[in-house]
């Protein structure tokens, strides 16, 4: 099943420092908003209180179109994106606002 956003800007990839790893950046989770993406999975996931459902990374088939995030490194700063990559992970997706389901061929 692929499972897409109803609406724009509405994909909120979940970022957590590695637990074993020493923090190279202020804070605990950040976010990045993908404006689309889709996703396959095998059942569908459980909807919060508000509508949204949690995806794990596994189930991602693509996103495109950063449009937010709250990761203070400028976009252009490699190196400073290297050192944050080496200590932090996506931890999973959350998608807000509603999504629709279509089953796979």
């Amino acid at each position: 099943m692929i499972i897409t956003p109803k609406h724009e800007n509405s994909i909120y990839e979940m970022i957590e420092e590695d637990e074993d790893l020493i923090n190279l950046v202020d804070g605990d989770t950040y976010f990045r908003v993908w404006r689309d993406g889709e996703f396959e999975v095998d059942k569908l996931p459980e909807k919060g209180s508000d509508g949204s459902i949690i995806l794990s990374t596994e189930s991602l088939l693509r996103v495109s179109h950063n449009t937010e995030t709250n990761i203070n490194i400028d976009l252009e700063n490699e190196e400073e994106w290297e050192k944050f990559w080496k200590t932090h992970t996506v931890s999973h997706y959350i998608i807000k606002n509603g999504f629709d389901e279509e089953n796979g061929s």
